[in-house]
């Protein structure tokens, strides 16, 4: 209790609310600010004047009045010169994320750091949601990190996300090419684009003739050779790549 003649600092901190700012103090549960958190002294004089008309009882009581927080965040593409595309997300909301494409890969969604786990997944419809409680809490979870510093919400404490992609599989058709009615073809189905272990490699043999590589039409130039590095040659993702086995005779002395 205090008296008419007295007066008391109006709270600034010692009220929290995760995801929202004390905006400062109204006389009513639904009403605007009266008095913001750096008010200072009040005195009860002034405060039974403004609430003259919601005192009950010589009991005057003050609502807080909460913001909330909006926090940035950086979508890196992770791959290559890594684009960065900046966005913003209220606490209490969430907010769209276009699809990314990147030749012979999926798009999974995104983590917190670039050999993480998906934290926000793509869906069916090639759009991933992110809200702003999962975000912060998604960053308060993660392994070895501090718990997210509520008061410091702008560009400069903005979270990062990184894309996380699957390489694509495709199917070599390798087509033995003995003329051009040839149809004998043998099909590998488990290449997987961008691999560093998979080699184009299958074995045709032609009576009179030796094999010189692998052509993508039955009569162009050899393109290919056996061994040859899925990661090093196949540059343009395709689900169905077609090689045909190319001959040159044999001679004999």
């Amino acid at each position: 209790e205090l008296d008419y003649e007295e007066s008391f600092t109006i709270p600034a901190t010692g009220y929290t609310v995760q995801g929202w700012t004390l905006s400062g103090w109204a006389l009513t549960s639904t009403g605007a600010v009266k008095y913001g958190v750096n008010y200072g002294e009040l005195a009860i004089a002034t405060l039974v004047d403004d609430a003259d008309d919601v005192m009950v009882n010589n009991t005057i009581t003050l609502y807080a009045v909460w913001t909330v927080n909006t926090y940035a965040f950086v979508l890196n593409s992770n791959y290559e010169s890594n684009t960065q595309t900046t966005g913003t997300v209220a606490y209490n909301a969430t907010t769209e994320l276009a699809d990314l494409t990147r030749d012979g890969y999926a798009f999974l969604g995104w983590v917190l750091a670039n050999n993480g786990t998906v934290v926000f997944a793509n869906t069916d419809a090639n759009v991933v949601v992110v809200g702003g409680q999962a975000l912060i809490e998604a960053w308060n979870a993660k392994e070895n990190k501090n718990p997210y510093d509520y008061s410091s919400k702008d560009s400069n404490n903005a979270i990062n996300l990184y894309a996380i992609w699957q390489a694509k599989g495709f199917t070599i058709t390798y087509y033995q090419n003995h003329d051009a009615s040839d149809s004998v073809a043998n099909a590998k189905t488990d290449y997987v684009f961008d691999s560093t272990t998979q080699t184009i490699n299958y074995l045709y043999t032609k009576n009179g003739y030796y094999f010189t590589g692998w052509a993508t039409q039955r009569t162009g130039t050899v393109v290919y050779n056996n061994g040859d590095v899925i990661a090093d040659v196949i540059n343009t993702y395709s689900e169905n790549i077609n090689l045909y086995a190319i001959w040159a005779e044999n001679t004999y002395e």
